[in-house]
């Protein structure tokens, strides 16, 4: 006996089929209350509040054709009902388990929408950007190690250097010396006029 698809009372939240060649007319059906799989002969449901474990797999012909299979099992049924070749069948498995908890009638077409929108990150993904951070610290710690082992190439110092000729400081004595026989008397002439005096700059 063919089942009502949607009943009065309910709300059709998705519709999908099998992502295969040969014309199969299968239909899957996600209404606000339960999981359809329909074909012309009969019709199978799940009641989503039944709903006791989701599993999503992938067999040959998915790998071929770059689908997955979703299996629903609930305590009530002998036989889990299974979607084959969906598309975006981690998504739907995904959306069941949240549903399968939720409050009947709180569902709306549009998150059901959003949540099959969502793209799940791939393990390679996730190891190629896991991969790539790796490499980029290993860069940054050689660089930083070459920086630290690099010799400081000490500043050209001239040889006739007042402070430090060639590089090699002169003794304090000498440099306070110089300071008071050469800098300071240049620097009474051409600041004092500024500063009020030459006894004004010391």
């Amino acid at each position: 006996m063919a089942l009502e698809v949607p009943l009065p009372w309910e709300r059709v939240l998705w519709r999908g089929h099998p992502a295969r060649p040969g014309g199969d007319r299968t239909q899957y059906v996600l209404t606000d209350f339960r999981l359809l799989r329909v074909t012309d002969e009969d019709a199978d449901e799940v009641a989503l509040h039944d709903v006791s474990d989701i599993h999503c797999s992938r067999t040959r012909i998915d790998r071929f054709l770059r689908t997955q299979t979703v299996v629903v099992s609930t305590p009530q049924r002998p036989r889990a009902l299974v979607l084959h070749g969906l598309r975006r069948g981690a998504q739907l498995a995904a959306l069941l388990d949240i549903v399968s908890g939720d409050t009947p009638g709180t569902l709306d077409r549009e998150g059901v929408e959003a949540a099959l929108a969502w793209e799940p990150q791939s393990p390679r993904a996730t190891r190629f950007e896991g991969a790539v951070s790796v490499a980029v610290v290993l860069v940054a710690l050689v660089a930083v190690a070459r920086i630290l082992h690099t010799p400081v190439t000490a500043a050209a110092v001239p040889a006739d250097d007042p402070i430090a000729p060639g590089g090699q400081r002169r003794p304090r004595a000498e440099i306070v010396a110089f300071m008071e026989q050469q800098v300071m008397p240049w620097a009474r002439a051409s600041l004092g006029p500024l500063k009020g005096g030459e006894d004004k700059v010391t």
